[in-house]
């Protein structure tokens, strides 16, 4: 996913994230934050990084809603509509066993400030909230609140918060057919070990990393207070300059009920059934096979992926071509004029029989607070509207008519190619530049997607004070072809403060 360009300078600019709704309640929350907070402290000696940021973000578009690039990817920060001013706060402190890392270790040298994740060589704890007012101060929502907490690279989490499971890259690509930046972060309860770790008695030629998560997809769904189960597992081979890695990625929607239906099964015996990948669910699962290389070269690091998803709720062929496949370069060193490169290709256009991210019975289908959960290139019902006011988004209230299943996300067939670039403007500035190009094709030949060309495209300028913690980012998204032509801007300021440095 890309994000924007006020996060990529130096950690003191600011993280997009998710908002998000329903959830494990405050108390529960709180309760085992206390509890590992208490648990690193007793530890050994703590680090605290207390960090405040305030932020304002307002955009402008010809249409009654933005272009492609300037809302999607964004972790459902920004609302998308032709004119918006958004503000927020956000609290985040990480406390650090300082046994296993020396202070110097844990401060960003660009900015000063402590490092938003800390090198995990021991203990640590982090939290944080972050509270935005969108839609021209009409609505104040919670868009992260978690707790995190654990020993080197395993880790127990808890709440909201931003995370990219998935071996795209994390700043430019266009989205994971998994889960991307898209939609808020979902609400979670899960383990996991965050980085590849080495397989013991390996020599450490074999490193693993994977987890599990359970997650509430809350009410606004056609089966409402639905679960999500997410996992995934993934093996690299190599321990030099060469390394090849694969694995898997798994979820489920499964449980939630509706007033005038019988209730999903929310059973144990069904929570197992879908963990072990039991035919006879009914759950909506999918999959993505990943799999792909990296190579350090005296210049950075070069890097290949690959990601073929499989809907496996119904039957599917083995052989898919369907894909997004990327390249991306990264720089040795931080003051080099190209900061990331990735070139990427989407193709789901294959199998025919299939219908990506949508599901008959969970008739929402891969969505979450109105956002495609994956790839924001395929399109559901609230963003085809735009395009095609025919197009009509349901009601998941509606109790009365029902709603066809297999028909939210409307646009599941494109291909395409992506361009992404960041790159240093002198000592204080950066610049990203953004540039799609799809053929989409609806969900068959009936869809008024089919066979429209369109190019999504972003530049965007950001300015950052290396050291007060200051940021102001302006982008400028033009979105031209058969589906729409707008033209938008976006203006985001924001400045990071830390009360006890």
């Amino acid at each position: 996913m890309h994000l924007t360009l006020s996060e990529y300078c130096g950690r003191a600019c600011k993280r997009k994230v998710g908002r998000q709704t329903t959830w494990l309640s405050g108390r529960t929350l709180w309760g085992l934050l206390i509890f590992l907070q208490g648990t690193v402290a007793a530890s050994a000696q703590g680090l605290d990084s207390l960090q405040i940021t305030l932020g304002a973000v307002g955009t402008v578009a010809a249409q009654p809603y933005q272009p492609l690039w300037l809302v999607s990817n964004q972790f459902g920060a920004l609302a998308d509509q032709g004119m918006d001013l958004a503000t927020h706060v956000r609290l985040s402190n990480a406390h650090v066993d300082v046994e296993y890392n020396t202070q110097g270790d844990l401060i960003d040298p660009r900015t000063g400030l402590i490092q938003v994740t800390p090198p995990r060589k021991g203990l640590y704890l982090n939290y944080g909230l972050d509270v935005y007012n969108h839609r021209s101060f009409g609505r104040t929502f919670v868009q992260e609140a978690f707790a995190k907490a654990g020993y080197r690279h395993w880790e127990v989490r808890v709440g909201a918060f931003e995370d990219v499971r998935e071996e795209v890259d994390p700043v430019l690509s266009s989205g994971s057919l998994g889960i991307s930046g898209n939609a808020q972060p979902i609400p979670q309860v899960g383990l996991a070990v965050t980085e590849f770790t080495p397989v013991p008695f390996t020599g450490g030629w074999l490193q693993f990393k994977g987890g599990m998560s359970h997650g509430w997809l809350g009410r606004q769904r056609w089966y409402q207070h639905s679960y999500l189960h997410e996992k995934h597992a993934l093996l690299q081979i190599g321990k030099r300059r060469f390394r090849l890695f694969g694995g898997f990625h798994h979820y489920a929607i499964w449980g939630g009920r509706r007033s005038e239906q019988a209730p999903a099964d929310r059973s144990t015996r069904e929570f197992a059934r879908i963990v072990l990948l039991r035919r006879g669910t009914g759950a909506d699962q999918r999959a993505v096979v990943e799999g792909g290389l990296s190579y350090e070269t005296a210049w950075g690091m070069l890097r290949l992926y690959h990601q073929t998803p499989y809907e496996l709720s119904v039957a599917t062929r083995l052989l898919n071509l369907d894909q997004v496949t990327g390249v991306s370069f990264v720089p040795r060193y931080a003051d080099a004029v190209l900061q990331r490169l990735v070139v990427e290709v989407i193709y789901t256009n294959y199998l025919q029989g299939e219908r990506y991210y949508n599901d008959y019975k969970y008739a929402t289908g891969w969505e979450y607070q109105q956002r495609v959960i994956g790839a924001p290139l395929l399109t559901n019902r609230i963003r085809a509207h735009h395009y095609f006011p025919a197009i009509v988004p349901f009601s998941w209230e509606n109790t009365s008519g029902g709603v066809p299943g297999n028909d939210n996300i409307v646009n599941t067939r494109v291909a395409g190619g992506h361009l992404g670039v960041v790159y240093r403007l002198g000592a204080l500035f950066t610049g990203k530049t953004v540039l799609t190009l799809v053929q989409n094709y609806g969900n068959n030949p009936r869809s008024p997607f089919y066979q429209k060309m369109q190019s999504y495209n972003l530049q965007e300028i950001t300015y950052c004070s290396p050291h007060s913690g200051f940021s102001v980012s302006g982008a400028i998204g033009f979105d031209g072809g058969e589906l729409t032509d707008n033209l938008g801007v976006r203006l985001s300021v924001q400045q990071q403060i830390r009360p006890f440095r």
